[in-house]
């Protein structure tokens, strides 16, 4: 469900996401989601999922809209969310293995800070600079 919106033709995506993210009283995130193809579909997803398969639960939402990005005081369910797409057997990058490890064993914090330093070097890599969201999130586990 978290990709369902993933498929839909990009203007549709953003259209759905800048719905979901005005209901959210997240209108100062709609730009940064809205221009990146790669996160605008976690909102429209959570869009799609409220209003086609009528999911009313808030966290599961709140989940959905941000696996792209991770943000600050994620609950568990978020973080599982977010792992569950990042660290997907389809998935190839360094750490993975450790990772997941840590996931599989209810270490999510430990799981989080190790996958974000990975999407940051990949976002390093090809000169994209993280979501704000992602930052802050980090700034949470960077201690561990």
């Amino acid at each position: 469900m978290h990709d369902c919106a993933k498929g839909l033709p990009a203007d549709t995506q953003r259209k759905l996401a800048s719905l979901y993210l005005a209901e959210c009283s997240c209108a100062e995130s709609a730009s940064r989601f809205c221009d990146d193809i790669n996160l605008v579909h976690g909102p429209a997803s959570a869009y799609v999922a409220k209003k086609e398969a009528n999911v009313i639960q808030g966290e599961l939402l709140n989940a959905i809209a941000c696996h792209s990005t991770a943000k600050p005081n994620m609950t568990a369910l978020e973080q599982i969310i977010f792992l569950a797409d990042k660290i997907a057997y389809d998935r190839t990058f360094d750490r993975l293995v450790d990772i997941r490890a840590a996931a599989e064993t209810g270490r999510l914090a430990v799981a989080m800070k190790r996958c974000l330093e990975e999407v940051f070097l990949a976002l390093r890599r090809d000169e994209i600079t993280p979501h704000p969201l992602s930052i802050a999130a980090y700034e949470e586990y960077a201690h561990l």
